[in-house]
């Protein structure tokens, strides 16, 4: 494809995606759009992190009101209680793997469908080349987009929940301990969330790139193909 041809389907492709949501918005619409899944995965997120909530806690009441008050039945019922706090939050990590699942196999058939839709409108619309980055998309963008939507989701919601539960479980304990804590924990969280407008960007820019890639290429092998059959390959070198 010549420069001027990549660049006109570029635009005939860029018109076609007007008027459709962004990315973000898709995103947020497609995840709004399954609130059963999302409050089943807040309830097990919750229950994967009552140990974390509960553990100084319990730990303390075990050692304070049982075993250094010469009661060590209290201090083993207390542990006792730990234990199955443990099984509960080990039970909620479990489900909320299957509740992940839930949630981005959906989004990921219909990003499938909008690659495909977009991709076929830019292909047969008047003076327009096919679109052939939509391979690159299928084959490897969309996973790529299901799986970095899947980590988030759980890299996100581990975090939002253990560590409010810590911060809890903390300050049951020791409320100046807690703030002093919560201090350097906001100041990371609001440096991560400074920084992710360039980690979005350069995301955007390694897509684009394998796009342009599987362009270039899809233009290329056909006409080495061709070269060689009709013997001209010696004057014909690759261009990559």
């Amino acid at each position: 494809m010549t420069g001027a041809g990549a660049h006109r389907a570029r635009r005939v492709r860029r018109a076609a995606r007007r008027g459709e949501p962004g990315l973000t918005r898709f995103t947020v619409a497609a995840l709004r759009a399954q609130p059963r899944v999302l409050a089943r995965l807040g309830a097990w997120s919750a229950a994967e992190a009552l140990p974390g909530l509960l553990t100084g806690f319990v730990t303390a009441r075990a050692v304070d009101d049982g075993f250094l008050a010469g009661q060590p039945g209290i201090g083993f019922a207390w542990l006792a209680g730990l234990g199955v706090a443990v099984v509960v939050g080990a039970i909620g990590s479990g489900r909320s793997f299957r509740c992940v699942g839930a949630l981005v196999e959906p989004f990921r058939d219909q990003l499938t469908q909008r690659v495909v839709t977009g991709a076929l409108h830019a292909s047969t619309t008047a003076g327009a080349r096919p679109d052939t980055a939509a391979v690159s998309r299928l084959t490897h963008q969309v996973e790529v987009i299901r799986d970095t939507l899947a980590g988030l989701v759980m890299v996100v919601r581990g975090f939002l929940f253990a560590a409010t539960a810590a911060l809890l479980g903390l300050l049951s304990l020791a409320p100046v301990v807690a703030a002093l804590v919560a201090v350097p924990l906001l100041a990371g969280l609001a440096l991560f969330v400074a920084t992710l407008p360039a980690m979005v960007h350069r995301q955007r820019w390694y897509v684009r790139a394998g796009e342009e890639l599987s362009e270039q290429a899809t233009a290329a092998v056909p006409g080495q193909r061709d070269g060689g059959a009709s013997g001209r390959q010696p004057r014909a070198p690759p261009r990559w």
